[in-house]
C-alpha cells in the first residue's frame, strides 16, 4: 500500500490493510517465511516534510526449522515507530553521517510516496530471529538419510 504524502495532514490519520505473501517478497525470497497474512493498523501523521508512522502488525505466518525443516505456525503481534524522511532531507544530505542505533527507526521517502509495505516488511525481517528452531531439542534431520530424527531413528548405517 502506498500512501500519497501529499494527502497526509498533521492530525493522525489511520489506515488498515491485510499483507499477503505477494506483498512481501523479500520475505518471501529463499522461503524465509511462508503463508503469510498478517493484518496492519497504520497511524500517520505529518509534521512540515517529516512523518511519524506508527504501525501495529498481527497476524501468522509459517517458518521452517533450520534444524528439521518441519514447518512451525507463529503468531506475530508487535507494535513499531518509524520517523519518515525525506530523501533530500538537509540533515543528512550531502553528508557521510550514519546512522547510529538511536536512529535506527528513521527511513526516507521518495517522490511523496510512503510505501507503507515496505515499511512494514522492513520492520519483520529486522524481527525475525536469524536462525530459527521448532523446539530447543530438535534433533534434525539424518545426515546420510535425511530422515527427521525428532520422528525416531533413521534405518540407514552411520
Amino acid at each position: 500500500m502506498i500512501l500519497d504524502a501529499k494527502k497526509i495532514g498533521v492530525e493522525w490519520e489511520s489506515f488498515s490493510f491485510s499483507l499477503q505473501d505477494i506483498n512481501l517478497k523479500r520475505l518471501m525470497h529463499d522461503k524465509i517465511v511462508q503463508d503469510i497474512n498478517l493484518t496492519c493498523l497504520v497511524k500517520i501523521k505529518r509534521e512540515h516534510d517529516r512523518f511519524d508512522f506508527i504501525g501495529e502488525v498481527a497476524g501468522h505466518y509459517n517458518r521452517a526449522c533450520q534444524s528439521c525443516l518441519a514447518l512451525i505456525k507463529k503468531e506475530h503481534n508487535h507494535n513499531f515507530t518509524i520517523k519518515l524522511l525525506p530523501e533530500n532531507d538537509q540533515e543528512f544530505k550531502g553528508t557521510n553521517k550514519k546512522l547510529d542505533l538511536q536512529d535506527c527507526d528513521v527511513d526516507m521517502y521518495q517522490k511523496n510516496q510512503l510505501p507503507a509495505d515496505k515499511y512494514i516488511e522492513d520492520y519483520l525481517i529486522l524481527e525475525l530471529p536469524d536462525s530459527f528452531r521448532c523446539s530447543d531439542n530438535c534433533l534434525g534431520l539424518c545426515q546420510t538419510c535425511g530422515a527427521d530424527l525428532n520422528k525416531g531413528n533413521c534405518q540407514c548405517l552411520k
